[in-house]
């Protein structure tokens, strides 16, 4: 499975929020957009990206579900449902959702990670809910993530010190890992 890794410019630490937001606005959900495919989770660590994302994915009109830790249970089963039968074509999940939850979400093709988790293990979890669909559709999934430089920590918990070291110095703004 393809892992992409990529790295936006945050300048200043408080813009970083900001920075993110523009920059998956401008230029990972238009190529999600433009790919149509249905099967793809949104991740977002923090329930503040979420509703900032929903709004926006409301805006442009995304065939949205919708996974937070404030789902009610009822409307839970029926979200995850239509995801998977593919009547939703984007699902938006948190972080928080899967520490309390931990759902096994099926119908997943590609994953964005809007941030990375403050546990590495849900990178982990989240990937493998992409292998259970089969190897075959595996082989053609993507997961991409988005990273600044104030994600240093968060970054090394994932990919490990060595290469969150590089990834941040390097000028590249793209890096596969297979």
């Amino acid at each position: 499975m393809r892992q992409v890794f990529r790295k936006f410019s945050s300048g200043e630490v408080a813009a970083m929020h900001d920075a993110r937001f523009e920059y998956f606005a401008a230029e990972v959900w238009p190529r999600l957009r433009e790919g149509g495919a249905s099967g793809l989770l949104i991740f977002a660590s923090s329930y503040f990206e979420f509703v900032r994302l929903r709004n926006f994915l409301k805006a442009e009109g995304a065939s949205l579900a919708v996974y937070c830790e404030y789902t009610p249970a009822a409307d839970v089963m029926r979200t995850r449902g239509r995801f998977q039968r593919g009547e939703r074509r984007v699902m938006l999940f948190t972080e928080r959702a899967q520490f309390y939850f931990r759902p096994k979400i099926r119908g997943i093709r590609d994953v964005v990670f809007y941030s990375l988790p403050q546990h590495p293990q849900f990178y982990v979890e989240v990937a493998n809910w992409v292998t259970e669909g089969g190897h075959a559709e595996a082989l053609h999934s993507t997961i991409q993530v988005l990273f600044g430089a104030c994600d240093a920590l968060a970054l090394a918990r994932v990919v490990g010190q060595k290469h969150a070291k590089r990834m941040l110095a390097d000028a590249s703004s793209s890096f596969l890992f297979t």
